[in-house]
């Protein structure tokens, strides 16, 4: 990884000197081995996205080989010992803000589809026959997950105005966040998304009552009297307003859904910051 890294650096270099206009590409591993999945906490320090081969990685922490056949009924894609992995992997992800996928027949298994979502697994690549069947079982577990979150097991309580999520992307329960502050509860109830792109909304009807001068935190007022935060990205204000547009103004009155604010991830990525949106809501 480092080296690689280093090579689109010199060649990112070459270019800039050459005034050739360029973006440097996301860098990603595949996890295939018990020995990746276990240093996953290392590794998301150095790329920007994990991708899961189950093939490779059942094969090798069941040490069994999968092309035989005699062996059939010992290769168990979902066994405890893969999912542990799995789930280690993508927690570790989450922890540094990067996205975790999974490539492989556990991807598009009915129950493996179940598995992978619930162990927080942020996308899955499927053969083309098996994507409708894919999107419709992961949306049906999404929306069970997301009950159980707006209940209170994970996330914020239904009590009060309901409030949507501010951006598109993977909820991380409070204690997930990889902020102490934040996963302490010191500001208020929270709960994290993973975002998938930069667009931020207003995640309740209400008004706009501060922005800060950094542009990366709005802060509302709900019909109830509640006030929710929106954080973008964890310990941006280092950035100075860098990465961030904000599209309303204090005072405003705002709807559910409105857009409210873009981030430049890409900016966020490379100071090295985690991308993810924390969403605070305090009395």
């Amino acid at each position: 990884v480092d080296a690689v890294r280093a090579q689109i650096d010199a060649c990112a270099e070459e270019l800039a000197n050459e005034g050739i206009p360029y973006r440097k590409p996301a860098l990603g591993i595949m996890v295939e081995t018990p020995a990746a999945a276990m240093i996953a906490d290392r590794l998301a320090e150095k790329v920007d996205f994990f991708s899961i081969g189950t093939n490779d990685l059942t094969q090798y922490t069941l040490a069994l080989d999968r092309e035989a056949e005699d062996l059939d009924s010992y290769y168990d894609p979902c066994h405890e010992a893969i999912l542990r992995l799995i789930e280690m992997t993508a927690k570790a992800g989450h922890e540094r803000g990067i996205p975790t996928a999974v490539c492989g027949e556990l991807a598009s298994d009915p129950e493996g589809i179940k598995a992978l979502i619930e162990r927080g697994v942020d996308e899955l690549s499927v053969a083309v026959s098996k994507v409708e069947r894919t999107k419709r079982i992961a949306a049906e577990t999404e929306e069970l997950l997301l009950h159980e979150k707006s209940s209170g097991k994970d996330g914020l309580k239904t009590a009060g105005v309901p409030l949507a999520a501010p951006a598109d992307g993977k909820l991380i329960p409070m204690e997930d966040i990889p902020d102490e502050v934040f996963a302490a509860g010191t500001l208020g109830e929270c709960v994290g998304i993973l975002p998938e792109n930069g667009k931020i909304y207003a995640p309740c009807d209400g008004v706009v009552t501060d922005i800060a001068e950094t542009k990366h935190a709005i802060t509302f007022s709900s019909a109830d009297g509640m006030k929710i935060l929106i954080h973008a990205g964890i310990d941006t204000v280092t950035l100075k307003g860098e990465g961030f547009t904000v599209l309303v103004e204090a005072g405003q009155t705002v709807k559910k859904g409105d857009e409210i604010m873009e981030a430049d991830l890409d900016v966020i990525r490379e100071a090295g910051l985690s991308t993810m949106i924390i969403m605070v809501r305090s009395s």
